[in-house]
């Protein structure tokens, strides 16, 4: 019987390969993507910034909520199953369909929480961002899964293109306010998965052993759900009670510094997680629990690496970075917060390598054991910003995602290491 494990050179030369195409996916739209917020918050000014800051954070909460269990599932388990022809292609768009209807209704009923008014024409515009962004997600999930980072790649450039160009046209000639923003996310979205084909050519047509099942989606990723929307609500919560605490436009300041600093590592790292994550699970998969180890490992060496590296280049290139990025009446106030794009940063880095420090815990289907260190970290993060963001300002959110961060990464080293039996 010829052996299942794969050889570590072809299997590093393969991975080296496929993150080569995913940092020019991530790179790209990355560049575009720091340029754009540059141009965005001086197009529709911080206040307006500030308000699509929230409403995009709520929308990417609980888009993520309603089918993290799906997409999840389709990633962990799409080497397993047999995804060839119409029956996948169905299981596919019923997925999308089930999972777009709770976004709409978890959505409606959350905007009784804001404190900010939202008109109906931004609650639709919201409704079409996470539609689009859910079945997208869904579609790169499986040319993830089928290792096909070309795709990707051309999925990822036609968003980002599209969705500034649309951006700068509609805030130049119809309405330079948050609602030019979410058009031109949706107008992106959607060219987006246009490039992609459809959701069917998704589908490898090389049959697998199991027929694909939602309740074996559901049964893993539910946790995977509600770890995305605790995790997503970190951000959200800064937003929220940043605008509390000083108003819409040192939230737009907030939001514009924290989005370009998190496109930086979605440059850095978050190719690297593409590339890995489905070698793993194929590796997980096959009984090559060394080969599994070793990738993660190098990983995780990289990423930290990386993170260290950047914190000391930013913190260094701080004042320059602001006046940049900002308006130059946004960032007097920056003044009395030296460490404040350090703090942001280090928040990025630290959850970019926790997005690999849970890998062992998702490999070993232990998904209610990352829902329990999330939770914890959400703790430290809503008692960080209530005692930080009063006494710190913009540094203490900041400091709080440092806090939440480390402690998710050493509860999830720590769950990672007990028999899997007693999750």
């Amino acid at each position: 019987m010829p052996s299942t494990r794969s050889n570590p050179d072809t299997n590093r030369a393969n991975l080296l390969q496929d993150t080569a195409v995913y940092v020019l996916a991530k790179g790209i739209p990355g560049v575009l993507g720091l340029l754009s917020v540059t141009l965005f918050i001086r197009l529709v000014g911080p206040t307006q910034f500030g308000l699509f800051a929230i409403l995009s954070a709520t929308v990417s909460m609980w888009s993520s909520f309603a089918s993290g269990w799906f997409y999840q599932g389709v990633l962990r388990y799409y080497s397993s199953w047999q995804t060839d022809g119409r029956p996948f292609r169905n299981f596919l768009w019923r997925g999308s369909a089930i999972c777009t209807g709770s976004f709409i209704g978890v959505f409606l009923l959350s905007l009784s929480w804001l404190a900010t008014p939202v008109r109906w024409g931004e609650v639709m515009l919201c409704l079409a961002l996470g539609a689009v962004i859910i079945v997208q997600t869904i579609a790169l999930s499986c040319w993830q899964a089928s290792l096909r980072p070309n795709t990707v790649l051309r999925v990822e450039l036609a968003r980002t293109i599209i969705s500034f160009m649309a951006t700068c046209l509609i805030a130049l000639w119809l309405s330079a306010g948050a609602n030019a923003l979410l058009a031109g996310a949706v107008l992106g979205y959607l060219a987006s998965f246009l490039a992609g084909r459809q959701l069917g050519s998704a589908a490898d047509p090389a049959a697998c052993r199991a027929t694909p099942s939602n309740a074996q989606a559901w049964g893993y990723g539910w946790p995977l759900s509600c770890w995305f929307l605790v995790q997503l609500s970190m951000p959200w919560f800064d937003r929220v009670m940043i605008e509390a605490e000083y108003g819409l436009e040192a939230t737009g300041v907030f939001a514009s510094l924290s989005e370009i600093l998190t496109r930086i590592f979605s440059l850095l790292i978050y190719p690297i997680t593409l590339a890995t994550y489905p070698r793993l699970t194929m590796a997980w998969n096959a009984g090559d629990l060394q080969g599994a180890n070793r990738i993660l490992r190098s990983t995780l060496i990289s990423a930290v690496v990386i993170s260290l590296v950047a914190i000391l280049v930013m913190h260094s290139l701080s004042k320059t970075f602001t006046r940049i990025i900002l308006p130059s009446e946004s960032s007097v106030g920056l003044a009395d917060q030296p460490f404040l794009v350090a703090a942001i940063t280090a928040s990025g880095g630290i959850w970019a390598i926790a997005l690999l420090a849970h890998k062992p815990l998702e490999l070993q289907s232990k998904t209610r054991s990352m829902l329990v260190a999330i939770t914890l970290a959400l703790g430290v993060k809503i008692l960080g910003n209530n005692y930080g963001i009063p006494r710190w300002g913009l540094s203490g959110a900041a400091s709080a995602s440092i806090a939440a961060g480390a402690i998710y990464c050493t509860v999830c080293t720590v769950l990672s290491k007990l028999p899997v039996g007693r999750t």
